[in-house]
């Protein structure tokens, strides 16, 4: 049975607001509290909201292998928890989950300081030091519903998505497979232990926003210049295109291609209120220097305000240092 929540098991945010640990939730110790934090899930209540697809696709692109449906028995476990929460101190349910809402950011996932580094400690932790070449999960079933008790055991790549099932608890089997996969995966290994440690930089040399003719002209910001010449309207569609350099770094020789993820956010200056205005992902040919451009699809902000504007462009799938730029403030009046 589930241990119930009392008061002291929660604490007080800036705002005032219950929070609640997701150590509450079985399964979850302090190191997978902080790969949870690092994907932005840092409460009970952001856990009962959260997606397991995307808490586990994040988690896997830093090396951390959980399966799915272990984050959805946590996901299931918080959302039982925030229900008993709800039911002893009666509030909507606004109230008690609103502290993470599908465009919020956690405080410190504004994320990205100017040099491309994570802004928190966290983010820093000996992790970062180490690649996962292979991943597996290993499972013992038994039957349910059977006249004899049947078992069997069960193992899965985590890397190359390849399972093997034998019937009972094979233990040399099991161990010469895993091996098998390790063989086979051992190209990657060297592959990977090659690679020179100097990453490929990305530098944001200017931003561009594109509106309209109808509505205003056009406007350019770049590092000596970062303020917006005029303000926007509310709910103005513009695209923002992004110039950036790429240089240095190792890349494999056949790779012609480098996946790009780029993320465009908006702090509102008066509530603190981040909003992730756009999430892409894009190719780009590799060149050993290089300058492309990059276009988020339109975006636009609903509400009056000043608003700091930060770009974030993160290389995939190589070492690499992200490139990030903030726009102190554009005007939507």
């Amino acid at each position: 049975m589930m241990a119930g929540l009392t008061t002291k098991d929660g604490i007080a945010n800036q705002n005032g607001k219950e929070t609640y640990d997701v150590q509450l939730v079985r399964g979850i110790g302090a190191i997978k509290k902080r790969w949870l934090r690092s994907v932005g899930v840092r409460t009970l209540q952001d856990l009962a909201q959260a997606s397991a697809a995307e808490i586990e696709f994040q988690l896997k692109q830093s090396g951390r292998v959980v399966s799915s449906s272990e984050i959805e028995g946590w996901i299931a476990q918080a959302q039982a928890l925030v229900m008993e929460l709800l039911n002893a101190q009666p509030r909507s349910v606004s109230s008690v989950i609103s502290e993470v809402q599908p465009t919020e950011l956690a405080p410190d996932r504004e994320l990205v300081q100017e040099n491309g580094q994570p802004s928190t400690l966290e983010n820093l932790e000996k992790a970062d030091l180490w690649k996962t070449i292979a991943a597996f999960t290993i499972e013992v079933q038994a039957g349910v519903g059977t006249a004899q008790q049947a078992q069997r055991t069960r193992v899965q790549c985590q890397t190359t998505d390849r399972t093997e099932t034998w019937t009972g608890v094979e233990i040399d089997q099991l161990l010469q497979w895993v091996r098998s996969q390790l063989n086979s995966l051992q190209s990657k290994v060297e592959t990977a232990n090659s690679m020179a440690t100097t990453p490929v930089t990305v530098d944001i040399n200017q931003l561009r926003l594109l509106r309209s003719t109808s509505v205003g002209k056009s406007m350019v910001v770049d590092k000596t210049q970062r303020l917006f010449p005029e303000s926007i309207q509310p709910g103005e569609p513009f695209i923002l295109e992004v110039s950036i350099e790429v240089a240095g770094g190792a890349v494999e020789r056949n790779q012609s291609l480098i996946s790009y993820r780029a993320q465009c956010f908006a702090r509102h200056s008066a509530t603190g209120k981040v909003i992730e205005l756009s999430d892409l992902q894009t190719e780009i040919p590799y060149q050993e220097q290089s300058f492309h451009s990059l276009r988020f699809p339109p975006i636009f902000l609903e509400n009056p305000g000043a608003y700091r504007l930060q770009v974030v462009v993160t290389p995939q799938n190589l070492p690499a240092t992200a490139g990030s730029f903030k726009v102190p403030l554009l005007q939507v009046i």
